[in-house]
């Protein structure tokens, strides 16, 4: 009875995640698709990844598979909405081949932190299978490269690096940018800790310091006799 009580609340537990986890899957998504729709906006995609990495660095297994299906998801029905009433079944393989390559990806960063701590190169190394996967099965194109063909500077740049190492160098970006804000983070904590153990020792300070006089001017010769048990202690 209490293994089965267990489980339900682990269960529970699971469910209650998930609008936490299609928000940031959502975000990403977003991001992603109006970079792919507006080539002039193709600059969010350095940064469209950073939600779902965030998330995926602090999951175990199960969750960081769940967010690549949800990606996918959101990604495929923001892109694709047309195609859902038009040609389901194009929408429905599009939804399955994207589902598996961000799972897989969130799956393999999860088996990385096992062993070390992914810094910015080793995620976009980890990209690097899904992206070769997706240039030679997909039936989307890249994620990265926006709808036709983008600017002239996007076309230049995968032109002269590739297609493959253009998508890593994004999601290298994306890395940095993470760890960045990251760094930031944790300097602000730290200096806010400081200043509340500052402001603490201060008043703690200034009490025993006002405690002190009140005790001295208590116990002084000079002062008008008292009782014992008017004294502070």
């Amino acid at each position: 009875m209490q293994v089965e009580k267990s489980r339900y609340n682990y269960a529970q537990r699971r469910f209650l995640r998930v609008p936490s986890l299609f928000l940031i899957s959502g975000s990403t998504a977003l991001l992603l698709a109006i970079s792919h729709l507006i080539p002039e906006l193709f600059i969010l995609s350095f940064a469209a990844f950073i939600p779902f990495l965030w998330q995926v660095l602090r999951s175990d297994y199960f969750d960081a598979i769940l967010l690549g299906l949800l990606l996918a998801l959101c990604y495929v029905g923001a892109v694709s909405t047309q195609e859902l009433l038009i040609a389901p079944m194009t929408f429905i393989i599009k939804l399955l081949f994207l589902g598996i390559v961000f799972s897989v990806f969130g799956l393999s960063l999860g088996l990385i932190k096992k062993f070390i701590w992914p810094n910015p190169l080793v995620v976009a190394l980890a990209w690097l299978p899904q992206e070769l996967f997706i240039e030679k099965f997909s039936p989307v194109g890249s994620v990265f490269f926006p709808q036709n063909n983008g600017s002239v500077m996007i076309i230049s740049l995968s032109t002269l690096f590739g297609l493959v190492v253009f998508a890593v160098g994004v999601i290298l970006l994306n890395a940095i940018l993470l760890e960045f804000l990251h760094y930031i983070f944790n300097k602000s904590s730290e200096k806010k800790k400081h200043l509340k153990d500052v402001a603490f020792h201060f008043y703690r300070y200034k009490k025993i310091v006002f405690i002190s006089r009140v005790l001295i001017f208590r116990c002084s010769p000079r002062s008008p006799p008292r009782q014992a048990h008017h004294l502070i202690y």
